[in-house]
């Protein structure tokens, strides 16, 4: 699978992020079979338009999700504008799946047929289940990761939460051309795909470790390369 990302300080002007957005994106890669879009993106933007715009100019789909700030290498750290990334593969297939706005009394089933449709999407059994959360204050976290894992018969999920600037009144998921307050937006991946568990920190000196999630219950992280975690750590 190969990689690009392209980021923006532009929120206001839709048209112009969008170019540029697409302009870094088009230089850095060739798109593959198979291709998805990730937005993490200022909580001020319409996201549910620049949403539908990349995916109207990359005919690809888009997820995305508003946050706090965000972190790319090369141009640090801004807490406005765009990160966009583009997977692409020909091994890869991408299905995403998109609850619409969640009740309490009903979000269980919904989120189980939405799972089911995007299962069905594609061939394979997914290997990777990449989850962009929205905050509710109703509906715990916890509940879209133990579904999801429960019914995917515990495929690793990664993700994060919808946030804004921690004010927690004007975030948003988004999928293609349609933003949610409290919808789940979620994207399976199947085929070459080997998730390894990473672990990075920063207090003064820099540690790494790469390691192969060996044992879990449900959710719950247990054994890393074969080892509890004091072990690996230590």
């Amino acid at each position: 699978m190969k990689t690009a990302v392209a980021t923006t300080p532009e929120i206001d002007d839709l048209e112009l992020a969008t170019e540029e957005l697409v302009s870094q994106i088009r230089e850095k890669i060739k798109f593959e079979r198979n291709s998805v879009g990730i937005a993490y993106c200022d909580a001020d933007m319409d996201v549910a338009k620049l949403g539908e715009m990349l995916h109207a100019e990359l005919g690809i789909d888009i997820v995305g999700v508003t946050t706090t700030a965000t972190i790319e290498r090369h141009t640090g750290s801004s807490d406005m504008g765009v990160l966009f990334s583009v997977l692409t593969a020909d091994d890869v297939a991408f299905s995403v799946g998109s609850t619409g706005e969640l009740d309490y009394d009903s979000f269980q089933g919904v989120i189980r047929k939405t799972y089911e449709d995007a299962r069905a999407r594609v061939q394979d059994d997914p290997k990777l289940i990449m989850a962009f959360s929205p905050y509710v204050a109703d509906l715990s976290t916890d509940h879209y990761v133990d579904i999801l894992d429960e019914i995917s018969g515990g495929v690793p999920i990664f993700g994060g939460v919808a946030t804004d600037h921690l004010e927690l009144k004007y975030q948003k998921t988004f999928y293609n051309g349609q933003a949610y307050v409290r919808g789940l937006v979620f994207m399976l991946l199947t085929g070459n795909v080997k998730p390894v568990f990473s672990m990075e920190h920063h207090f003064g000196t820099t540690m790494e470790k790469i390691g192969v999630i060996t044992q879990t219950t449900k959710s719950l992280v247990e054994r890393v390369d074969g080892k509890t975690f004091k072990e690996f750590l230590a």
